[in-house]
């Protein structure tokens, strides 16, 4: 491994340990207060926690960065490393997160006779909203690299403003965006590429399960995925990141 990028990785990890160590007693908190629920479904409740993550630790390590931001940027390293450890980071204890509570509910599903299901089965389909989950989060935390980046340059010429306008810039984004969506263009884009999934753990579990954000869908005859799906949001992706690594970048130079 390059000497450097071990370095800001442990680095990252030291800053954002503390975060992480929150994010696992927050959802323990609340599950222990969760009288009114069953365990496995309270777990299940658990495991959507997962999907924010990626995004939060993202938003937590870049406000941290802002207190000496100037010296962040001028870090030798380029702006892609800088930012890519911050979302292996995000990634890495997402991934142990859902890990932790996907174990525990398989435990519970199968010593309570939960499911008709061999216990194959049950770690297969967990394991498939755990990787869905994780993909999903990638989009939340790219647009808000989006904002933030957009904010600091803000910040630099309106001060204390730039805070009102990027909250009336992204209320404008998500009405425009949300009337998006319902559009039979909106449909035709991302409607394509089907893949079925059969699976009769998602038949049984269809309402637990539907942890999906919209991007496949889960019925009685298992799990279907529009590729189109992803892919149009993963331009949107890449293009929310690219251009925010050219502006953070292009602040170093200002």
């Amino acid at each position: 491994m390059d000497p450097s990028f071990k370095g800001l990785y442990v680095k990252e990890w030291k800053m954002m340990r503390g975060f992480f160590l929150g994010m696992f007693l927050i959802p323990a908190f609340l599950f222990m207060f969760s009288v009114n629920h069953s365990i496995v479904g309270s777990l299940v409740s658990l495991l959507a926690f997962g999907f924010l993550i990626l995004p939060f630790s993202l938003l937590y390590s870049l406000n941290t960065e802002a207190i000496q931001l100037g010296l962040w940027l001028h870090h030798p390293g380029s702006i892609h490393r800088l930012l890519l450890i911050k979302y292996l980071n995000g990634i890495i204890f997402a991934s142990i997160y859902l890990l932790v509570i996907s174990i525990v509910i398989i435990i519970f599903n199968l010593m309570a006779g939960l499911t008709s299901l061999h216990g194959f089965e049950v770690v297969l389909t967990y394991f498939l909203i755990c990787i869905q989950m994780i993909i999903v989060s990638i989009f939340p935390a790219a647009v808000i690299l989006f904002w933030w980046t957009l904010y600091q340059w803000w910040r630099t010429y309106i001060r204390g403003l730039a805070i009102i306008a990027i909250i009336g810039v992204i209320y404008g984004c998500t009405y425009l965006i949300t009337a998006f969506f319902t559009t039979d263009i909106f449909e035709r884009i991302t409607q394509w590429g089907v893949l079925s999934i059969p699976s009769r753990f998602a038949g049984e579990n269809a309402q637990l399960l539907d942890i999906s954000f919209g991007l496949f869908t889960i019925d009685e005859a298992g799990m279907t995925i529009y590729l189109g799906n992803y892919i149009f949001f993963g331009v949107i992706v890449l293009l929310s990141y690219l251009l925010s690594a050219y502006l953070l970048d292009r602040k170093v130079e200002v």
